[in-house]
């Protein structure tokens, strides 16, 4: 894989596409670790759920608690593949982009 000229983000990746397949029974363990390996990630970076923000509307039908389940399986499945997510802190967007930007610097 080639280094992108700049960094490039993904709101989900194989690694939450793989989970939810898995979940289902709809991929055997053996794809599911060779496609985990074949689309790595340099960092993984956790949104966790935040009551004070969180709404529900047409689009987002789920419970704040159903939204805390799914985040803290995603976070372990991106554990047990080998990552090490880094959590977001709940702050404004602007200490949030600087948070980011400051991890992906290389030092």
């Amino acid at each position: 894989r080639s280094p992108a000229a700049s960094p490039v983000f993904f709101e989900r990746g194989v690694v939450d596409a793989v989970g939810a397949l898995a979940s289902v029974g709809g991929i055997d363990t053996k794809r599911a670790n060779q496609l985990i390996r074949t689309y790595p990630y340099d960092r993984i970076f956790m949104f966790p759920p935040w009551k004070e923000i969180y709404r529900t509307d047409d689009e987002r039908d789920h419970t704040f608690s159903h939204a805390v389940e799914v985040y803290e399986s995603t976070f372990g499945l991106y554990r047990r593949y080998g990552y090490e997510p880094i959590e977001m802190p709940l702050d404004t967007v602007a200490y949030r982009v600087r948070f980011v930007l400051d991890a992906i610097v290389e030092t």
